[in-house]
């Protein structure tokens, strides 16, 4: 078996639709979402280089790492020195699970940067990486994962696997603040790097609008790409779904989702 890691760039940059969306390639969403990666893909690769690699078994790719210095995200106002985010790894394929290549990807990032190859154009050397996995009940747990990678924790939260010893510290959060004029809109926001949330987004939006109607409350709904207003998303701290200036901190698709939803659309 022969695994091999390889940059994407616009020439195979349509291999990763063998990972991710590969089930949902019909779904309009999904659509709509992979044309947005593409662009943000596009402007991160002509301004930077590559923010993924792909693995590929016997010339076929079945995981992805998407990855991107913290410095060039346009809602971190205070990024800090040298930080490198891994964002996604993820692979759909059970019979090339437990094949190495999750390891060789991460591996591949690392080594990268302790020889001092300049993996991101004008930004040299990482202090250290962090990463926010979440276990979807697929697989292997991303959280085990990245404890098995070197990665450490204090918050089971941020996991970040130090570079240079001793350099880690936690990222400074916005803190949401009552915003008296979204008290009759929906605020939702998406990352352009993620197919997926972009679907989820519009998900919610006709969850939320059947809602709404059952119970008879006239709505705003406001969607934005977090990259191209980052002001907007650091004054809703972060937060990916604001409902009548209330956070929803609930996982879409739960029954606390469904109830906290209802609630915060009565009050």
């Amino acid at each position: 078996m022969n695994l091999s890691v390889k940059e994407v760039s616009p020439d195979n940059f349509d291999d990763l639709l063998n990972i991710c969306p590969r089930k949902f390639l019909s779904d309009p969403y999904i659509k709509k979402g992979i044309e947005i990666k593409r662009e943000w893909f596009k402007r991160i690769y002509e301004k930077y280089g590559s923010p993924v690699r792909i693995c590929y078994i016997n010339g076929k790719p079945v995981s992805q790492i998407l990855y991107f210095p913290e410095k060039i995200v346009p809602y971190v106002k205070n990024p800090r020195e040298g930080v490198l985010w891994i964002n996604c790894i993820y692979n759909p394929y059970p019979e090339y699970q437990k094949q190495g290549c999750g390891r060789k990807l991460v591996y591949s990032i690392i080594n990268d940067i302790k020889s001092g190859v300049e993996i991101f154009k004008g930004i040299p050397g990482y202090n250290f990486i962090s990463t926010y996995p979440f276990d979807t009940g697929e697989y292997f747990p991303m959280t085990q994962f990245f404890i098995k990678m070197g990665f450490k924790t204090y918050d089971k939260n941020e996991y970040f696997y130090e570079i240079r010893e001793g350099t880690y510290i936690e990222l400074e959060r916005p803190r949401y603040k009552y915003q008296e004029y979204d008290i009759n809109k929906v605020i939702m926001f998406y990352e352009p790097w993620c197919e997926f949330s972009y679907r989820f987004m519009h998900l919610m939006t006709d969850k939320i609008m059947k809602l709404s109607e059952e119970l008879g409350v006239e709505l705003e709904f406001n969607i934005f790409d977090a990259w191209k207003y980052p002001d907007e998303y650091f004054k809703r701290g972060w937060n990916m779904i604001i409902v009548r200036s209330r956070v929803i901190k609930s996982f879409y698709g739960t029954s606390e989702f469904d109830e906290e939803l209802r609630r915060h659309i009565k009050s």
